[in-house]
């Protein structure tokens, strides 16, 4: 998790920090403006100019340059070059902290990109790796911190996707390396739906380059802009109250609230691209409910809120979504283009 990424109430206003943590935060507070009325809160990350090169031999020479190394060989192997300007930018300058049995804490790890700066205060395997996918994905410009999906500036946006999609990638990529603790399991699952509609080239592209904007183009071919502002407002607030110590009832549904609007939007869009394959003739007829049962992946979704497993959405909701749309004409030039 990033350091800026929960919100602590103090004297002066706002304390911003952020980590992967063993429990939920006790101290969190949700008050400040994270949801955007329109997607010109949005902005282009900056560009930068560096060299494309990392000694890996100089990086195993730091501490915990064993994981650092490794990350960056299996970096410079899986993605192209021009998907990681920002992680050859803050590789050569990148600090970390050890705090290893120094502070009691339940925060494993975290990454103050304003600083470039990894902060570990436990068992760092066990998050060395996420931090190290939000520094190379992030950059600060202009009082703005952009990091993969999230932006923080005068808006504070998608960090729950951020949060979800970072640690997809750290299992995708270095799960056969440690064995991690469980977090973020409704934004990883989340983020793991929108790559498939995306696709998982041109997501971990985004993600690399902080293209918060390059993810809502390829998202607004089958949702309205207001749609997709939604979906990503709905994510920050389910992955808030998700993160926070909340105990009131009210908490359990709003969860459950945001978690329906998440999904029955994620699997309207999957149904509108449907339709367009099937117009298109890249889907026969004939193969519909394979590829929505290859979507969907399980007949329900469900949701454990504080041990209580409430259904989410179940397939069946999605084929009665799957046939709103398919009754619908003219979508691809009437609404979505």
């Amino acid at each position: 998790m990033m350091f800026e990424d929960i919100l602590y109430a103090t004297k002066d206003g706002l304390l911003i920090v952020g980590a992967i943590a063993k429990k939920k935060i006790a101290a969190f507070k949700l008050n400040r403006k994270f949801s955007v009325e329109n997607m010109r809160d949005v902005q282009m990350p900056p560009q930068v100019r560096t060299s494309c090169y990392v000694d890996l031999y100089e990086l195993s020479r730091r501490k915990f340059g064993d994981a650092i190394a490794n990350f960056s060989r299996i970096l410079e192997r899986k993605f192209i070059g021009k998907d990681l300007t920002y992680f050859y930018k803050n590789i050569k300058t990148l600090k970390i902290k050890d705090l290893v049995g120094r502070v009691k804490t339940n925060i494993l790890g975290s990454y103050y990109v304003g600083h470039n700066e990894i902060i570990l205060y436990n068992d760092y395997l066990k998050s060395i790796y996420h931090e190290l996918f939000h520094m190379a994905s992030s950059c600060y410009r202009d009082d703005v911190y952009y990091s993969g999906f999230s932006q923080n500036g005068e808006h504070d946006i998608g960090r729950g996707l951020n949060e979800g999609y970072t640690e997809l990638l750290t299992r995708r990529y270095f799960g056969g390396f440690v064995d991690f603790v469980p977090a973020y399991e409704e934004e990883v699952r989340i983020a793991k739906y929108i790559e498939k509609i995306v696709g998982q080239f041109k997501m971990e592209s985004c993600y690399l380059r902080a293209n918060l904007i390059g993810l809502i183009r390829e998202l607004r071919f089958y949702l309205t802009e207001t749609e997709v502002t939604d979906l990503i407002t709905d994510i920050d607030k389910m992955h808030y109250l998700n993160n926070s110590d909340n105990s009131q009832d009210y908490s359990s549904l709003l969860h459950l609230e945001y978690l329906k609007n998440i999904y029955f939007t994620i699997f309207r869009a999957y149904a509108r691209k449907l339709c367009f394959e099937i117009e298109d003739r890249i889907v026969m007829e004939s193969a519909i409910d394979t590829e929505i049962k290859k979507f969907v992946e399980e007949d329900y979704i469900f949701s454990d809120i504080d041990g209580v497993v409430k259904e989410v959405i179940s397939i069946e909701d999605f084929y009665d979504i799957f046939d709103e749309e398919l009754d619908k004409n003219n979508m691809r030039n009437s609404r979505y283009y």
